[in-house]
């Protein structure tokens, strides 16, 4: 069919736009809706709609943000801590929370008994316990041995009024092996939605492939396919420090803010802190990295100190305790454990009976645990 097929008219038609009858919409087409689109002048004439940061300067409500370490590098804790943060609007490690927030913890590796020792410990270390916010903006599912069901969750998000969802871990939604695109994708499908429906910004825990996780760059860490790298909006990652075998460096990327500097951190046998060694990660074998200095000590040398610590502080739950006095001391977690196991084998100090149901004990010196024990009327 050529021009001469049609009349003048019809040809007039048609350079005017307005032939439309005559025009046939493909098959292929026929019933498909054009995407929705929008205007230059829109964008051009009214501003964006405002930020709503979790983080600030590092994610925010709709994004997906991924938390990936070795196995047994407290990912769980830090995913954890980064809900509790959310929740009571406390700065996490040094990043502000605007505001507390509502989130979601969806567990799915651990018994519940476990995961409620661990939100007691973490909760008991941060003595964060009365926390008003945190009781009534942290929702916990264990859904160990339950089976996922995406739109269970959506309806738990909406109901609850959840602006943050944590997942822990990833690798229990997969069906099919981890190395294969398509077994990620409806994952990736499945976040995009929940975070687009809910509102929610979407934390999920994934496992470095094996090997020194510090030889490769932030940007390929994780196991499996890099779908889930090329998907997210932000990443934290966990890294095994080269000369303290208590500390990680902790390493954020992010698709939409600027830059943030890695920082060292250390796990207190609770909740992770900031230290001040500098962010250097391990590459390669340990040999030849350096010590505490105060490792190599005799515990015993430190039962004084471990006085003097209970003198100025008083009694303390035992998690609190420890931690603070590692801080006092200057040693390492483990090398704290062993003073303190030391501390209590030799009388040094006490422990009371837990306070009530599933209370934590009380840590003192001798005198300090019968004064405790038989106040004076």
């Amino acid at each position: 069919m050529g021009a001469d097929d049609f009349t003048h008219e019809e040809r007039q038609k048609i350079l005017d736009n307005n032939f439309v009858d005559f025009v046939m919409e493909p098959e292929h087409l026929e019933g498909v809706e054009p995407y929705p689109s929008t205007s230059m002048p829109e964008w051009l004439d009214e501003h964006p709609p405002p930020l709503e940061p979790i983080l600030d300067g590092l994610f925010e409500r709709g994004d997906k943000v991924e938390i990936i370490a070795p196995a047994k590098s407290r990912k769980s804790f830090m995913a954890m801590q980064l809900g509790m943060c959310a929740a009571m609007g406390s700065d996490f490690i040094g990043i502000g929370v605007e505001k507390p927030q509502k989130v979601i913890l969806c567990q799915m590796e651990v018994k519940a008994a476990w995961l409620h020792r661990r939100v007691r410990r973490m909760v008991e270390g941060m003595d964060v316990a009365g926390d008003e916010h945190l009781r009534a903006n942290l929702c916990v599912l264990n859904l160990r041995g339950v089976s996922f069901n995406p739109l269970m969750l959506e309806r738990t998000a909406l109901d609850f009024g959840a602006e943050l969802i944590i997942i822990d871990p990833i690798y229990m939604l997969l069906d099919g092996s981890e190395n294969d695109i398509d077994a990620w994708r409806p994952i990736v499908g499945m976040f995009d939605r929940l975070a687009e429906r809910s509102g929610a910004a979407i934390a999920y825990v994934h496992h470095d492939a094996k090997g020194f996780a510090g030889a490769r760059s932030i940007q390929d860490r994780g196991a499996g396919s890099n779908i889930l790298g090329r998907s997210c909006d932000a990443r934290i990652t966990l890294t095994p420090h080269a000369q303290d075998d208590d500390c990680q460096v902790f390493e954020t990327m992010n698709r939409n803010y600027a830059p943030r500097e890695p920082i060292t951190i250390e796990f207190n046998g609770a909740y992770f802190t900031a230290s001040d060694l500098p962010p250097i990660k391990q590459t390669g074998p340990a040999a030849g990295a350096s010590r505490n200095p105060l490792t190599d000590i005799p515990d015993a040398e430190f039962h004084g100190k471990v006085k003097a610590f209970c003198a100025e502080v008083g009694l303390l739950p035992t998690q609190s305790f420890i931690i603070k006095l590692g801080d006092t001391l200057g040693t390492t977690r483990r090398k704290t454990r062993e003073v303190f196991k030391s501390a209590l084998d030799a009388d040094v100090i006490w422990k009371t009976k837990r306070q009530g149901q599933g209370g934590a004990a009380m840590i003192g010196t001798p005198k300090q645990v019968k004064e405790f024990r038989e106040p004076e009327l």
